[in-house]
């Protein structure tokens, strides 16, 4: 009897050995499949994302408050980024230019424009291209007289610049009748031809005409012809130099009355300090290290 109740023991322990051999093995079945072999599961035979794929790619909807959407925009803006090795970059950013003339271009000299970008103070410079001369009216510069040809020209009102010049032709003498008395006391017309001296009876000057005069040396016959004024032959040009603060100039002087024909204003661009920023203001400025003028401009 003791015999059989151990046999039956040993039995029922033998049972439940192989029962919790089967329930651990397929424990591991089940970790197997849907842990390990999660992470190695290939895509879909139609092309469609794993499990894995649809845990880790990041939600579509609303870009959440405080961030920024980029992708696809036109612009982006300068901003601060901090690499993976702790560094601070600037990203990149279109460029938004405002242009300064820093010297107008003329007729006689070339100018200077600055562009500087809104955004990072980026800046360029570009030079203006000359202006076309502003042609004024024909003049006579010199008359012509019977000895000489006479000159006329056109030139820059803006400059004087000479533009065009052509010769007057010298003047033709006329053939006029003259009385004459002959041996018989008759008088009779006889032809002879003039022959003129001239003479400046008043200078012209730069803006007020002259007056020439001219003479038969034969029969005393006199005409006169107006002399234009010579428009300031002789020129100088003075420069200024200035700064930042005061503009210089470059003026055309005449050298014969010292009128002023024309004056240009030279602008300097400012030397400008780094930029500078108090604790708690939403403000930076900078200071001119020339005329102190200071520049503020919003942002971090």
């Amino acid at each position: 009897m003791k015999n059989t109740m151990k046999a039956v023991k040993r039995s029922i322990q033998s049972l439940l050995v192989a029962i919790l051999i089967v329930l651990a093995a397929m424990t591991g079945m089940i970790f197997y499949y849907n842990v390990l072999r999660a992470e190695d599961a290939p895509v879909s035979a139609s092309g469609g994302r794993t499990e894995r794929d649809a845990q880790e790619e990041p939600p579509v909807g609303p870009v959440p408050s405080g961030e920024t959407e980029t992708e696809g925009t036109e612009e982006t803006f300068s901003s601060s980024e901090e690499s993976m090795d702790g560094e601070t970059e600037e990203a990149a950013h279109e460029h938004i230019y405002t242009s300064l003339v820093l010297k107008p271009a003329t007729c006689a000299e070339e100018g200077e424009v600055e562009y500087v970008c809104d955004l990072c103070d980026d800046s360029y410079r570009e030079v203006i291209p000359t202006l076309e001369h502003t042609a004024g009216e024909w003049f006579t510069a010199r008359e012509a007289t019977a000895s000489q040809t006479g000159l006329r020209q056109r030139i820059c009102s803006v400059c004087g610049r000479v533009l065009e010049e052509e010769t007057i032709p010298a003047v033709v003498a006329d053939t006029v009748p003259v009385s004459v008395e002959d041996a018989g006391g008759s008088v009779q017309e006889s032809a002879h031809e003039h022959s003129y001296i001239s003479e400046i009876t008043r200078e012209a000057t730069c803006t007020e005409r002259g007056e020439e005069t001219f003479t038969c040396t034969q029969c005393g016959d006199i005409f006169t012809k107006s002399i234009p004024a010579t428009n300031h032959p002789s020129r100088r040009t003075i420069r200024t130099d200035g700064d930042c603060g005061e503009p210089g100039s470059v003026e055309t002087i005449c050298n014969l009355c010292n009128a002023v024909i024309s004056s240009e204003a030279l602008y300097y661009d400012h030397t400008w300090g780094d930029w500078e920023k108090k604790d708690g203001s939403k403000e930076k400025t900078r200071k001119c290290k020339v005329c102190g003028e200071i520049q503020t401009k919003k942002g971090a």
